[in-house]
């Protein structure tokens, strides 16, 4: 939608520019212009009907550059405004051939390659826009870059991911949101360059990286975590952390993003009060959280983070109310999964597991669910079955989790434990364990952590993690992994 918007208002900035050269590019210019008020009005199929001849070669090679590439611009977005990806792709790269493309064209390129698995496609943009569109390259939001450096690594596809982590961990890439974190593309480029001989790049890249997120998972990676310094210490990086969200917040007052940050980063510190104070500060003074300039995407995780820290704080009646507010709230245009969860979680944290099933049984079939979410949805009702005894219904999740643990292996592990079945438990822990790409991640939240705050309630599962831990079978897999440790933070921050 901001490009469309993006497209409709440099149409009318461009076509009441310089006056036409010739009769040739005058007629061009008036079906262009009439073109453009069909596609103001939402009329599309007129505006791709007036754009389809004025596209030709011919009539384009008349216009001025910018007018030319205003035409590809709102052919692309009626295209995808039909459902044709392929012909709105088409017309971005058409249009992105010519200089005077706008930087919102080469972006909608990238995601709608994106949006195509055209993966090839979308690291061959990225590299276009290195080459003098910067100002394109750095608009793009970094959750979808990352999720084109995963999918070239699922893929297998290491020279295209080597290629596109170059470009994403060269400093010439500056992105343009507030906090902008890019370890987690020089964590990943890291462990390239060692898989390639060239532990030099791999320590240099380790040294440039600051967030306690990416840190801590090096510090329980046995390859890359030589190169962390000895005294590597979680809790003081989680505080560096918090003094940059801090002073994003200062800089950017109009975003939530550093409000959220900073609070999940008190809340790790077990400072949950201090967390909630910075959180309501984006309402103080009668301010509104969606006149926000990030309010699309952080308005609902802000609610998120009040509900985490409400929860923490042990107050029940709060930490479920924030859920809800921020399940009203849709994330990227459709109903929030993410907060119907969270909060079914919460409840079975708080011992409500009616509650709990209640909750997941109003949202059910109102909302799509990814692979991942699925299984996070039968964590929490496998957990609360197992607490009611609901032996039918708990099968069934059981069964669902079975067949599926490739997609969130630490959720099965969980809900067996909340089973009670510890054979089973520890076999998918092993599992994990002897997983890469799951390893670290599975040894950072097997540590040893702080203690729960005095009030703060904890998962039915969490009293016999110990007990599967100590189980020879997992200690011996835990070892091979590269060990756990003491973490002076609070559990499931990072």
């Amino acid at each position: 939608m901001k490009i469309w918007v993006a497209a409709v208002l440099a149409g009318a900035t461009i076509l009441a520019g310089t006056p036409s050269a010739s009769a040739d590019e005058a007629k061009t210019r008036a079906q262009l212009q009439k073109a453009y008020e069909a596609a103001r009005k939402d009329d599309c199929p007129t505006a791709l009907k007036l754009l389809r001849p004025t596209l030709k070669a011919k009539a384009i090679a008349e216009l001025p550059g910018e007018l030319a590439a205003l035409g590809y611009h709102l052919a692309a977005m009626c295209e995808m405004r039909g459902g044709r990806i392929a012909e709105a792709r088409a017309a971005t790269v058409a249009g992105t051939a010519i200089d005077a493309a706008s930087d919102d064209l080469w972006r909608l390129r990238f995601g709608l390659e994106l949006d195509m698995e055209d993966h090839a496609a979308a690291t061959a943009t990225v590299v276009a826009m290195s080459q003098g569109r910067g100002a394109a390259l750095n608009g793009i939001e970094l959750r979808w870059l990352y999720q084109l450096s995963r999918k070239l690594r699922e893929a297998k596809q290491d020279a295209l991911q080597l290629q596109l982590l170059t470009i994403l961990t060269d400093p010439a890439f500056d992105p343009a949101e507030p906090l902008a974190d890019k370890d987690g593309f020089r964590e990943t480029l890291a462990g390239l360059m060692l898989d390639r001989g060239d532990a030099a790049r791999a320590r240099a890249l380790v040294g440039e990286i600051e967030s306690a997120a990416t840190l801590l998972d090096i510090s329980f990676d046995r390859r890359l975590r030589a190169f962390l310094p000895g005294d590597f210490d979680a809790r003081k990086a989680v505080e560096r952390d918090l003094e940059r969200a801090k002073a994003a917040a200062a800089r950017y007052p109009k975003y939530l993003q550093p409000l959220t940050d900073g609070a999940r980063s008190l809340r790790a510190l077990g400072r949950p009060k201090e967390a909630l104070a910075l959180l309501e500060s984006a309402r103080a003074g009668g301010k509104s959280l969606s006149d926000y300039d990030d309010a699309d995407e952080w308005h609902n995780w802000w609610w998120d983070s009040v509900a985490r820290t409400q929860e923490m704080l042990g107050d029940y009646d709060a930490t479920v109310a924030a859920f809800a507010e921020g399940a009203k709230l849709g994330e990227e245009g459709i109903a929030n999964v993410s907060q119907v969860i969270n909060r079914a979680h919460s409840q079975n944290r708080f011992g409500r597991p009616a509650e709990t099933l209640k909750t997941l049984a109003a949202a059910e079939g109102d909302f799509p669910v990814s692979p991942y979410g699925a299984m996070e949805l039968r964590l929490a009702r496998g957990c609360a079955n197992a607490a009611l005894g609901n032996a039918t219904a708990l099968a069934e999740d059981r069964a669902f989790m079975e067949a599926r643990a490739k997609d969130h292996r630490e959720a099965l592990t969980y809900v067996l434990i909340c089973i009670g079945d510890m054979d089973a438990a520890a076999k998918s822990l092993i599992a994990a364990l002897d997983d890469p790409d799951q390893r670290a991640a599975t040894l950072a939240r097997w540590s040893d952590y702080n203690p729960p705050l005095p009030g703060e309630p904890v998962y039915s599962f969490a009293s016999r993690m110990p007990e599967l831990k100590a189980r020879a079978d997992v200690k011996a897999a835990i070892e091979q992994a590269g060990g756990t440790r003491r973490i002076a933070l609070q559990p499931g921050e990072f």
